[in-house]
């Protein structure tokens, strides 16, 4: 391993003084920077050998890594979407929750005999219209059923058809 070690440090050595004297051998013209471009990154990847050898980044790998980093991006592309169709159920079901308790809070104020409610809305996240009111099931314990759906159609802005009520 020792030997190993004082190996590279003298390939860094050797091949660093080689670029440093071949920088100064050659005559100041445009042509001397690219020299000196293609030695300096001779010299880094020397240097870098050993840390990409310790990663698995040689002989071809890189191109593995890079190709299975792809297919990672592509999964969490896929797991994004899945996470957004997931959070679209749930503010769906959130938000019928609420407007089922706030419709039945509101009813029973005028009427107590109503028991539950259940609100149909537009569930299409990707649609202007969503959260609109489309019709409301009313159930109640009472004879008041078209008082009831008449109230409820006028409050909600509803056609007569588009409620139920059921005893």
């Amino acid at each position: 391993m020792i030997e190993a070690f004082y190996a590279y440090i003298k390939t860094i050595t050797a091949l660093t003084i080689f670029s440093a004297l071949a920088c100064m051998l050659i005559p100041e013209n445009s042509f001397k920077k690219y020299v000196e471009l293609v030695l300096g990154l001779l010299v880094l990847s020397t240097i870098m050998t050993p840390f990409f050898q310790l990663f698995g980044l040689n002989d071809g790998r890189m191109e593995v890594q890079m190709m299975k980093g792809g297919l990672t991006y592509d999964r969490m592309v896929l797991e994004q979407r899945e996470y957004e169709l997931r959070e679209e159920e749930l503010l769906i079901d959130v938000y019928a929750k609420e407007l089922n308790q706030k419709i039945l809070k509101d009813l029973q104020e005028t009427y107590k005999e109503i028991l539950w409610i259940e609100a149909d809305f537009c569930e299409e996240v990707t649609e202007e219209a969503f959260g609109a009111l489309e019709g409301i099931t009313i159930k109640c314990k009472t004879t008041q059923e078209k008082e009831i759906k008449k109230y409820t159609a006028k409050r909600y802005h509803l056609a007569l058809e588009d409620i139920q009520v059921i005893n």
